[in-house]
């Protein structure tokens, strides 16, 4: 399966997502208030410099969504309110920094799945509610 598919791009402005999205997402991230409340994927910069982050998340049939964002410092940003990912089985979540941090995990999904990705300054962590 390949996980960059060009009709399966989902691209929308920088603004658009980062102001609304990831304002809420960065500042209830860590906590148990993100879940069945944010973003179904979201990604947040926790290095001290700006990144551009590429997100690809894909199932055995499609990509998903595959997109790259510029980030700040602190900045986040998130896709999907309970419709992005499938209600069951599982997705392949690939993050990446050109000249830094790539991780890829593939993770069992349910109904209610939230991802947080944080990119931090020693590497990718990611969790799922």
């Amino acid at each position: 399966m390949s996980l960059h598919s060009a009709d399966a791009t989902v691209s929308t402005t920088r603004r658009g997502a980062v102001s609304l999205l990831a304002g809420a997402a960065v500042g209830l991230s860590g906590c148990g208030l993100l879940e069945g409340s944010g973003p179904d994927v979201a990604v947040f910069n926790r290095r001290e410099s700006t990144l551009d982050v590429t997100l690809v998340v894909g199932d055995t049939e499609q990509t998903i969504v595959s997109t790259t964002e510029t980030l700040d410092p602190g900045e986040g940003f998130g896709r999907g309110r309970g419709d992005l990912l499938p209600s069951s089985g599982s997705v392949t979540v690939s993050v990446g920094v050109p000249g830094g941090p790539s991780a890829e995990r593939e993770l069992a999904v349910a109904d209610d799945t939230a991802v947080r990705i944080r990119i931090e300054p020693d590497g990718v962590t990611f969790e799922t509610d």
